[in-house]
């Protein structure tokens, strides 16, 4: 039960991350070829091991939440989401979150 607490938690944290930075990002009169590049967002979930669904349907959840946030035809940063594996260990876990890390994004959740 309090595995299914902290997923559900992880949830709405990731969701309002996205709401959040979707209500930062600002429209731009520029043309398409000017606009500002991705923003770098990374997530850290088990995809792999026990808790590998709970990892997978946190991963879909922010996925979606991430295209629900995207442009429709304007001139406004995209989010670029990378995701890592953080298996069923805390060295797994330190080395996914490293990986993250290297790409220096704007915004981290660690579920």
């Amino acid at each position: 039960m309090q595995m299914l607490r902290n997923s559900f938690k992880g949830a709405i944290v990731g969701a309002a991350v996205i709401c959040l930075s979707a209500g930062v990002v600002r429209e731009s009169k520029a043309d398409a070829a000017s606009c500002a590049s991705p923003i770098p967002f990374g997530l850290t979930t088990a995809l792999t091991g026990n808790l590998a669904l709970l990892g997978t349907q946190a991963r879909n959840g922010v996925e979606f939440a991430v295209d629900e946030s995207m442009p429709m035809g304007n001139c406004r940063q995209e989010l670029a989401l990378t995701t890592e594996d953080t298996g069923a260990s805390s060295t797994d876990a330190l080395n996914a979150m490293n990986r993250i890390l290297e790409g220096k994004p704007l915004i981290s959740l660690d579920r």
